[in-house]
């Protein structure tokens, strides 16, 4: 958040960020997250593949308590058997929070889908296929990096796309 704040606005002293990261982060907790809604499509695409019997986790760059609260505002909690929420310090990257997920867990192969360029680093240091939520709002730096990438379109289809295989979730 403190990088995005930096980007966004060059002039502002980092006393000044300090002081917005707090204040964004208040708002949020109070008002934002429950002003967040699901992607449509994305309840009927979890459904679908809880059916299929794959273990699904959420790594987020948001920090734990809140990704927490989203899901459950979303009352999406119970679809995942873990969340791994941002470093709050800004230096582990996703991807080395992803690498211990997989060897925590025994995650093996597996399908990640995520709409940035740490989502794509995450699934390679997990081993995993990458597939591209297309509706994310990362999408643009993927492609740049990887135009050829297996992309979801809608979110129902990934239930399809990961049947396709050989049944491993």
């Amino acid at each position: 958040l403190k990088r995005m704040i930096a980007a966004a606005l060059p002039d502002v002293l980092d006393s000044q960020i300090t002081d917005v990261v707090a204040a964004f982060r208040k708002h949020y907790a109070t008002t934002g997250l429950f002003r967040t809604v699901a992607f449509n499509g994305v309840r009927e695409m979890l459904g679908a593949c809880e059916g299929l019997g794959c273990p699904m986790y959420v790594i987020t760059n948001k920090p734990q308590p809140q990704a927490e609260a989203v899901l459950d505002h979303l009352g999406l909690s119970s679809c995942f058997r873990r969340v791994v929420g941002g470093d709050p310090s800004g230096r582990v990257p996703k991807a080395e929070r992803a690498a211990e997920l997989a060897l925590q867990d025994g995650l093996v192969g597996g399908t990640f889908v995520g709409d940035g360029i740490d989502d794509l680093q995450a699934a390679a240091r997990m081993g995993a296929e990458f597939v591209l939520a297309a509706w994310g709002y990362g999408v643009r730096g993927v492609l740049e990096v990887c135009p050829e990438v297996k992309r979801l379109e809608r979110p129902p289809l990934l239930s399809a796309l990961i049947g396709r295989d050989s049944g491993e979730p």
